[in-house]
């Protein structure tokens, strides 16, 4: 290789990383944003006992497991965008932190629906539970 070539390629190696778009920008503070609330829910007592309840189950780690779920696809899929927008979009952390576990909840039971039994129409569970 020629002298030549070896200096452009480490000055290329040298050189920034370019920033990224503004749009970008934002969606990483979105991101961490939503990762730092996450966090000061799994540090709060009240906040895990919350996400408990909202799931209906006995066990801390399987909600905050599903919760865990929730957070990571909220920081980075981009068809959660509305239920981003609506838990940053409040004034304090308290407000953000309510809106970001009543969007968890809407989302665990949307996604669990299929599995919920409805006790009323025996007609649909009955044959498959004998």
């Amino acid at each position: 290789r020629s002298k030549e070539h070896q200096s452009a390629s480490s000055t290329a190696a040298a050189a920034p990383a370019e920033k990224p778009a503004p749009r970008q920008q934002a969606t990483t503070a979105v991101a961490s944003e939503i990762r730092r609330l996450a966090r000061m829910a799994y540090s709060s007592a009240f906040c895990r006992e919350q996400i408990r309840e909202r799931c209906k189950t006995a066990a801390i780690e399987i909600a905050l497991r599903h919760f865990d779920e929730f957070t990571e696809g909220l920081a980075t899929y981009t068809n959660m965008q509305r239920e981003r927008e609506s838990i940053t979009g409040r004034d304090g952390d308290l407000a953000k932190l309510e809106a970001l576990i009543e969007a968890f909840e809407a989302w665990y039971y949307e996604r669990s629906a299929p599995r919920v039994v409805d006790l009323a129409r025996p007609s649909e569970w009955y044959p498959r539970a004998r």
